[in-house]
């Protein structure tokens, strides 16, 4: 499914100093491993009751910084006004992305997308760009997706979007329920910047298309953070208890094309909406015959995350922004529209390219569908500074403008996620802000094997 997210060591914590700034509060959270039973109690049960090494050293890992932190855990303070700073940006960010998406898919410019794109996946499957931009076309909202945001400690301010997570995302459970438990234990609930679970709420039956519905959240059980992710989603999709919603392991699913209009099965339940924690490109690989029959079930299934989204999580959407920025907008009055609706986050979009142009002198490559920090390589003056290791080495490049990750003094490297949820008042297609989730991480890149979820405290401005 995705890289062996367990084939490094998670990191220990190694501070810069041991002296906080003042960005940072401390208290004891009596936080212990057993307490992830209060909120995913199937998780729980899976990696702790059953004797197996393997899963115990999992969530062991993955835990591993709040248990020994207990006494004394470090949590983030952001005030009121860079929350809605961080929020403004976010949702504009994801409009500019959302309608920039129907320009690559219409008729004057749908031959570019490959340019952007990759020619390899997109060339070897062609029928998923015709099913993605049906979902696009039709309305097929996403519930989940996180923006991985640099930021700037001192001055407080966005400094550039690193990237959209669309399909396989994780940490929403740290982002929801251990950010709640954290806020309690610093004495406020209310002061976070963590509504995700009531604002998807609101919109569950829209977005699965009415009630009385099937539904599986699925996932590789057997990896600790995908297990969270599907037991989160589950609690937040099965809110509405209209709908028949379940947890299973994606390697379950299956496809049978007797049925035609619900050919999606699981223990013979047919199935009108799958979550499923999966990159769509490996789905299109491994099952071509899928895809190539998308016109038979696209009315009666829907996919988390639709198909549609795989373009914006795509890093080639920077480059295709970037062109838009720097020459089409010029060219074409309805893109120059969209620039001038969108301007709030002109300054955050990162300078991106498919081919290396030789503008930057420290510049990024990173793979087009790479996950899990792989094969990224950091340039300074022409020479590579960093490269991590992955199984995207072959695939095909994006070549980004460096914005470096900012920490807070006496800390290592941080950046914001945020998750992103459909607007409750019905806003089609569209996403606000709803939970912000910080990381830490000692590397110049972050991943999972290095990062660390911190909590935050929202605090009046000026106060800091």
């Amino acid at each position: 499914m995705q890289n062996d997210k367990t084939s490094e060591p998670v990191s220990t914590y190694n501070p810069v100093s041991s002296v906080d700034s003042n960005r940072i509060v401390r208290t004891d959270i009596d936080f212990k491993l057993e307490d992830v039973a209060n909120f995913c109690p199937l998780t729980y049960s899976t990696f702790t009751g059953i004797g197996d090494k393997e899963l115990a050293e999992q969530i062991n890992d993955q835990f591993f910084f709040p248990v020994t932190h207990t006494d004394s855990m470090p949590a983030y303070k952001v005030t009121k006004s860079e929350c809605e700073h961080i929020a403004n940006v976010s949702e504009a960010m994801y409009g500019l992305l959302v309608d920039s998406i129907g320009f690559i898919f219409s008729d004057k410019y749908k031959h570019r997308i490959k340019e952007f794109y990759g020619e390899g996946f997109l060339g070897d499957y062609p029928s998923f760009v015709d099913y993605a931009i049906y979902t696009y076309e039709n309305n097929h909202e996403a519930v989940y997706g996180r923006f991985d945001i640099g930021f700037d400690w001192e001055k407080g301010e966005v400094t550039k979007f690193y990237e959209f997570n669309g399909d396989t995302p994780v940490m929403i459970f740290e982002s929801v329920y251990m950010q709640n438990h954290y806020a309690e234990k610093y004495g406020d609930k209310g002061a976070q910047f963590n509504t995700y679970f009531n604002d998807l709420s609101k919109s569950t039956k829209r977005v699965l298309g009415g009630e009385d519905k099937n539904v599986a959240i699925l996932g590789d059980l057997e990896f600790i953070e995908d297990a969270l992710t599907v037991e989160t989603m589950l609690n937040v999709l099965s809110d509405d208890n209209k709908n028949l919603v379940f947890a299973d392991s994606v390697y379950n699913l299956e496809y049978d094309y007797r049925f035609i209009k619900t050919p999606f099965h699981i223990n013979d339940v047919e199935l009108d909406a799958v979550f499923m924690l999966y990159p769509w490109e490996e789905m299109v690989a491994g099952t071509p015959d899928i895809m190539n029959q998308w016109h038979r079930w696209c009315d009666t299934t829907r996919f988390f995350e639709p198909a549609w989204r795989w373009f914006v999580a795509n890093k080639g959407v920077w480059a295709w922004l970037t062109e838009i920025i720097e020459k089409l907008q010029y060219e074409d009055d309805e893109l120059k529209a969209l620039v001038n609706k969108y301007s709030t986050a002109l300054p955050h979009i990162p300078r991106s390219y498919r081919q290396n142009n030789g503008e930057f002198s420290d510049y990024v490559q990173k793979p087009l569908m790479g996950r899990l920090s792989s094969n990224i390589k950091i340039y300074h003056g022409g020479d590579v500074s960093y490269e991590s290791g992955g199984g995207y080495g072959e695939d095909d490049v994006i070549y980004q403008e460096y914005c470096a990750p900012v920490g807070v003094k006496g800390r290592n490297n941080a950046i914001l996620g945020v998750w992103m949820t459909p607007w409750s008042d019905g806003a089609a297609m569209f996403s606000e802000a709803s939970s912000l989730a910080i990381r830490e991480f000692d590397s110049p890149v972050l991943s999972i094997a290095n990062e660390r979820f911190i909590p935050h405290v929202v605090v009046e401005d000026g106060s800091i």
